[in-house]
């Protein structure tokens, strides 16, 4: 009944609406996998472009992350555990916002031909890090604030992506939503607390997979970044007016 290893599960409780969607992520899912690669080396292009060789080596990780969160997030619903389905999902949005954020700007240098500033943003996202005494010691490592760059989304033309963040969040803090009112529900006549993790599927599903399915949105910037190695070779390999 699975229509993927790695995916969300059909059955017969699966509308028709949803079953359509969820062979969509499902295929998409499975495209992402197949793109992940063992190893890169430098060699053949990467020869003439050391900074086209770091993008591509960040590539990969992030296909690597989204494939695991992705297939986490499917997982966990498939087996009823959807905090951990919510957690996934959450970060599916943060990775998403991050990578999205990252070709935009990786775009708009190469417009510009400045070299340099590819070189600042690649080695930024690369070694990105929060930890204080690493900022203090390579400030260019600072990472951006996630809320930042998931602003940054929505603006990009995903209306909607903060909100449904922040609600993925709640659900996901040990507070009332992610507590109370996930696992219990109150009969106010007889005034009986009944609790159980799978209360309100559907409505659990519907915020779930809204936020998973932002993996389409991930091989549309792989699509993209591939392109972009291919004119960060031909921006540093480009001749010189002497040389022409």
């Amino acid at each position: 009944m699975s229509a993927g290893d790695n995916g969300f599960q059909l059955d017969e409780n699966v509308d028709e609406g949803d079953a359509d969607e969820i062979r969509q992520f499902n295929a998409a899912l499975d495209r992402l996998q197949a793109r992940r690669l063992t190893e890169i080396s430098v060699s053949g292009p990467f020869l003439k472009s050391m900074l086209a060789w770091k993008i591509a080596t960040y590539q990969q990780p992030v296909l690597y992350r989204v494939v695991m969160l992705a297939s986490g997030c499917a997982a966990n619903w498939n087996a009823r555990n959807l905090l951990c389905a919510y957690l996934a999902a959450r970060a599916i949005i943060e990775t998403v916002a991050v990578f999205w954020m990252f070709e935009v700007d990786l775009r708009e240098l190469i417009e510009k031909e400045d070299v340099g500033g590819i070189d600042a943003l690649i080695t930024n996202r690369t070694f990105s890090t929060r930890d204080v005494e690493l900022v203090e010691a390579y400030p260019d490592t600072k990472a951006i604030n996630i809320l930042t760059l998931i602003d940054k989304l929505e603006k990009q033309g995903l209306p909607g992506v903060r909100q449904h963040y922040d609600f993925l969040s709640e659900r996901c803090h040990p507070n009332s939503f992610g507590q109370q009112h996930f696992f219990s529900s109150l009969d106010r006549e007889t005034r009986v607390e009944r609790y159980s993790d799978l209360n309100d599927l559907q409505k659990h599903f519907d915020f779930i997979f809204a936020g998973a399915t932002l993996i389409q949105m991930v091989e549309v910037c792989m699509d993209r970044l591939d392109t972009a190695i291919i004119k960060v070779l031909e921006l540093q390999n480009r001749p010189t007016p002497a040389a022409q």
